[in-house]
């Protein structure tokens, strides 16, 4: 009998032995776990006030640099991204003077203050790290003195909406999270190092917060895809892969993104957004209506809708044939000169409005605009006042332009496409196929079957009940009796 109790009462301490351990195993596992979500909240934050930070910078620069002739303290620049910080940077947390050459891809240290933030680090006490497209790093000339330029440029010389980011992010299972498509590649990349791992040495200097600039000793290489640098050729894509929430012992980089979405929603929330493309479709308009006009009333050619590298404007190149393309710069046939830099460009009026494109004054606000969206801008000529005609008199015109389907005679138009409708796609080589050659990625309606309008005598529409798909701002150039070639805006049907 005394055996029997004996017998039981091991059993039941072998059971509360058990429980016990179970108990500790739960306590230890929901510590671990709480220490887990507590380390990814600090991090998750950190990346966030850096994203936050970045998106306030683009949507505050164009507004806070202005130059000579501002239009509402506008400057034009729109969607630059900062530099990151490096070894050259003057003082820790600032942006680097040196940020490699045109259109490659840099990466570096977050510029925490020059953002005006506190120094952001992840849980493990580590400075976050920065990656930026090359099309989309604020960085070098401010603009070409000349557009025959051909030296030392480093900044963009076309970003817009349609400018595509140069990372793919994939997760730790190699699966891709962005980039499967032209369109959605990221534009920038911050980086949460993570706690030490291996033999990397992040020995700080008295002072100093982030430590050194060697990559290696923060981020990781993983499944193939290496965090720790970028291509050093300009028009690269590069690849980028996210660690797995929790602790690993060979991999922790933790990533968040910023694409172009997110970029040209914060600029298009401003309430003068869209009128700065209206005012230089003006001025594009007025310029050529002032060499029209010293020019016995004939207008030049446009340019071909593929010029070649779409990001330089030297290659808008005025040429015989259709009538309707891209706003030429230069004016090989009718005036051998680049008409941006023409004085009759440089002080022209509408109104109340001073518009600016002197070549002594290349960063005004409508200059950078035509720079940054030069893809963007179209322009038609009737057949009677193309280089090839004798103007007719006011009223006689044979081969002349209409609007929204009314019967006013019109000698030009300048055209500027918004942004893209469904289904219309602008990638350029050298990076992606070239889909910025047909005419319907950015003109949408009868301006679209008007293209190449040999005739010179189309019909051209606004956004309208009849055409409501129709995304194309429009100013017209009308030939009057008493002014010549002036700018009409509104066009009048």
């Amino acid at each position: 009998m005394c055996h029997r109790k004996q017998q039981g009462a091991a059993l039941i301490l072998l059971v509360l032995v058990i429980v016990l351990t179970g108990a500790v195993f739960v306590v230890t596992n929901f510590s671990i776990d709480r220490g887990i979500i507590s380390q990814e909240a600090k991090t998750s934050q950190s990346l966030r006030n850096a994203k936050e930070a970045l998106l306030s910078f683009v949507s505050t620069y164009n507004l806070t640099n202005a130059t000579t002739f501002p239009f509402n303290n506008r400057n034009g620049l729109l969607g630059f991204l900062p530099c990151p910080e490096n070894a050259t940077s003057v003082n820790e947390g600032e942006i680097s003077p040196s940020c490699g050459a045109q259109y490659v891809n840099v990466l570096g240290r977050f510029p925490w203050k020059t953002l005006g933030l506190d120094v952001q680090k992840d849980s493990s006490g580590s400075c976050l790290w920065y990656a930026v497209s090359g099309e989309y790093k604020n960085i070098g000339r401010l603009d070409r003195r000349a557009l025959n330029q051909t030296s030392g440029l480093t900044r963009s010389e076309m970003l817009n909406e349609d400018t595509n980011g140069a990372f793919r992010l994939f997760d730790q299972q190699s699966n891709i999270i962005a980039g499967n498509r032209p369109d959605n590649r990221v534009v920038a990349i911050i980086i949460a190092p993570g706690a030490r791992l291996n033999n990397q040495n992040r020995t700080k200097v008295a002072g100093n917060n982030c430590g050194n600039f060697n990559a290696n000793n923060y981020l990781e290489q993983f499944n193939g895809i290496d965090n720790r640098s970028v291509s050093n050729n300009a028009d690269s894509i590069d690849d980028f892969i996210t660690a797995n929430i929790g602790s690993n012992t060979f991999f922790n980089d933790r990533i968040i993104t910023i694409t172009r979405q997110e970029i040209f929603n914060a600029l298009s929330s401003q309430n003068t957004y869209a009128a700065q493309f209206t005012r230089t479709t003006r001025a594009l308009a007025e310029c050529l209506a002032s060499f029209g006009n010293n020019n016995s009333r004939r207008l030049p050619w446009p340019a071909p809708l593929a010029p070649g590298d779409y990001r330089d404007g030297r290659l808008y190149i005025e040429t015989a044939g259709g009538h309707l393309g891209r706003f030429p710069a230069d004016l090989a046939i009718s005036g051998g000169q680049f008409i941006l830099e023409n004085t009759i460009c440089s002080a022209v009026t509408n109104g109340a409005n001073n518009i600016n494109f002197n070549a002594g004054v290349p960063n005004s606000m409508e200059r950078r605009i035509w720079e940054n969206w030069k893809d963007h801008f179209f322009y038609v000529v009737a057949g009677d006042y193309d280089p090839n005609s004798t103007p007719p008199a006011p009223g006689a015109c044979i081969n002349c332009l209409t609007f929204n389907g009314g019967v006013t005679d019109y000698s030009a138009m300048v055209i500027f496409s918004e942004t893209r409708q469904a289904g219309q796609i602008r990638d350029a080589l050298p990076i992606d196929p070239d889909t910025k050659n047909v005419i319907a990625s950015y003109l949408e309606g009868p301006n679209v079957t008007n293209f190449p309008d040999i005739a010179g005598n189309g019909n051209y529409v606004i956004n309208s009940v009849a055409n409501p798909n129709v995304n194309d701002t429009i100013i017209c150039i009308q030939d009057t009796v008493a002014t010549g070639l002036t700018v009409v805006d509104p066009c009048t049907m």
